[in-house]
């Protein structure tokens, strides 16, 4: 799908996060790793994975933990009251069969999860912008806006961000002589849009050859 400069139909900001929100769950992920013990009713076959996938942090609550077996990942159960085995299974969807509805990550739900779609920042990613879902259609992907006080622009691309970037650090060079140019230039008036969009870009066209 190919990107698009801003959706226009987002009046309301989802679930985002910061580049300092995704460090304070890096660290908090970092803890929890390191305090983590392998539970003793597990099979003696199961080990600790030293990753744990987004999805399953919910379930922490539960007592279900990621583990390895022949180095494959495993979900298993807490301790089971009737003295059975715990569960371990292989698959989301026979873990999503065995918790309450509310622990599940469905993908209807996905737009405002506490999970965010990245759990480590971006590096072509500007640490002032924030990321987050939008939904396109009847698809939910990544987003990034360059700021929450602007629900309505966002971008869906690394491109288009690298893009956007690139114009506002053009806008700002040669110590603002462009936005000093450009601020005196008359409004745009009762003139149609397309034909004030047309003098912006040659008169931005002009001022850049000008500092050039």
């Amino acid at each position: 799908m190919p990107p698009r400069k801003a959706d226009r139909k987002a009046n309301r900001l989802p679930k985002t996060w910061s580049y300092e929100d995704i460090q304070e769950l890096r660290r908090k992920e970092a803890a929890y790793l390191q305090g983590r013990q392998r539970p003793d009713h597990w099979p003696q076959d199961i080990q600790l994975d030293s990753q744990v996938k987004a999805w399953m942090r919910p379930l922490r609550v539960l007592g279900w933990e990621q583990g390895l077996r022949n180095q494959s990942s495993v979900y298993v159960s807490p301790a089971r009251p009737d003295g059975q085995p715990p569960f371990v299974l292989y698959h989301k969807k026979r873990v999503y069969e065995k918790v309450p509805k509310k622990y599940k990550v469905q993908k209807k739900e996905r737009m405002n999860s506490e999970i965010p779609p990245k759990d480590e920042w971006p590096e072509w990613l500007p640490r002032t912008w924030v990321f987050g879902r939008q939904r396109t259609g009847s698809h939910i992907q990544t987003a990034y806006w360059p700021s929450r006080k602007d629900p309505k622009t966002f971008y869906w691309s690394r491109e288009r961000v690298e893009e956007v970037v690139a114009q506002s650090k053009v806008g700002e060079g040669s110590g603002g002589a462009m936005k000093s140019m450009l601020g005196k230039t008359a409004p745009c008036g009762k003139k149609r849009s397309v034909e004030c969009d047309r003098e912006k870009a040659v008169l931005l066209q002009d001022t850049q050859l000008a500092l050039a």
